[in-house]
């Protein structure tokens, strides 16, 4: 019989490598906000030169001519005078993917790009939406930025005392009011286990652990609003659209992460592979959705991370994929579906798991089990989602 060939995960961040490539403004080194511009007219800007760093690298060409020219394009934002530059770079957020993406290449400039965002923690250890100098900057801790921050020095491979302070400083604020933080919640922890690993608290594990439950699509975003001081007697407005389900998987391989929550992040990785597959490349969630350069980034972190520890299950992974399967909302299913399905997942997976462990014969009893099972599944969720489901990847 003729093997099956199953797209690993490194095929799926060079098809948006080369969704990258295809619209690369050769001229001024860098991408736009969105991948699905008339080059002609493409605004090269941060976020999206830094998302393509990222993934330049991660596909395996940081030591491309392109990769050079990307990189010192980053490195001049970050010793521009230019009054645009200036007034973007006082932003935290661009500056923490300018540093991922330049660490990401091995640029030197990374390590400026460091030294910046070290001056710009306050003195909680957490980091507010904008520093213009000493004089003007935000006062006040952003959950939402400093959570941004750690990932992206988790993920730049820093470590040390002083972030650890940071992220437990981060998880106090954190449980001062949850259910305002709620609606980015994988971006915070995704930032704290990146940096505590097993360190977290015990409370974290079981926030995230009741998170795992919720139902998550991958169009599920929030919007992130903030005011700015781009010079001394100047204010702006900026928003940051956060793809909260792609930060998932990027602790998909940490200690301490509860089994669901991998779970979790294995569910966002199938459905991202299923629509990169789809859309030739490119993440579009929605069929209005934009193709936007950050989001691409961030899910070839997400498919790196995922890479790394994707052929790890063993027993206790199997046992956290049906206790998961029972527990976790169903988007778009009721509560009775919700049920229905559970019961359907737990009647096969004592089928499957018990038959070749115990050498059993299938008798009436677990043949009707089988057949009922059979039977209601498909009448809940479509045939292709429940035999990936049971059979895993």
């Amino acid at each position: 019989m003729a093997s099956i060939t199953v797209k690993q995960p490194d095929a799926y961040i060079d098809d948006i490598y080369k969704l990258f490539m295809r619209e690369y403004n050769e001229g001024e080194s860098g991408w736009g906000q969105f991948l699905d511009s008339s080059r002609h007219n493409q605004q090269v800007g941060r976020y999206g030169t830094s998302s393509g760093a990222i993934v330049l690298s991660l596909a395996g060409h940081s030591k491309d001519v392109t990769s050079r020219s990307v990189a010192e394009k980053l490195d001049r934002y970050l010793h521009s005078d230019n009054p645009d530059d200036l007034a973007h770079l006082s932003q935290n957020l661009p500056l923490l993917f300018i540093y991922l993406g330049l660490n990401k290449l091995g640029h030197e400039g990374a390590g400026t790009a460091f030294e910046r965002i070290s001056e710009r923690q306050l003195a909680s250890g957490l980091w507010g939406s904008y520093w213009l100098n000493d004089a003007h900057h935000d006062e006040s801790e952003s959950v939402l930025v400093s959570s941004v921050a750690l990932v992206a020095l988790g993920l730049g491979g820093q470590n040390g005392e002083w972030l650890t302070r940071a992220a437990k400083q981060l998880e106090r604020y954190y449980f001062r009011h949850p259910e305002l933080h709620r609606p980015y919640a994988p971006v915070v922890f995704a930032a704290l286990s990146l940096v505590l690993g097993g360190g977290i608290s015990r409370r974290t594990v079981s926030e995230v652990a009741r998170y795992a439950n919720r139902s998550l699509s991958l169009s599920d975003k929030y919007v992130y609003f903030f005011d700015y001081k781009e010079s001394d007697d100047k204010w702006s407005r900026e928003y940051f659209i956060v793809p909260v389900a792609l930060f998932v998987p990027l602790v998909i391989c940490e200690e301490g992460i509860p089994g669901s929550y991998r779970l979790k992040g294995e569910e966002v990785i199938k459905r991202l592979e299923e629509l990169l597959d789809k859309n030739g490349g490119a993440y579009r969630p929605r069929e209005t959705d934009r193709i936007a350069a950050l989001e691409h980034g961030l899910a070839a972190l997400a498919l790196d991370q995922y890479a790394r520890c994707k052929d790890k299950k063993g027993v206790r992974y199997k046992l956290n994929q049906a206790l998961y399967e029972l527990r976790k909302e169903r988007e778009g299913l009721d509560k009775l579906g919700s049920y229905l399905m559970a019961i359907a997942y737990l009647m096969l997976v004592i089928i499957i798991i018990a038959v070749p462990a115990y050498n059993i014969n299938i008798g009436p009893v677990e043949d009707a089990f089988v057949k009922a099972s059979l039977f209601i599944m498909p009448l809940i969720e479509s045939p292709q989602a429940m035999t990936s489901r049971i059979l895993g990847r």
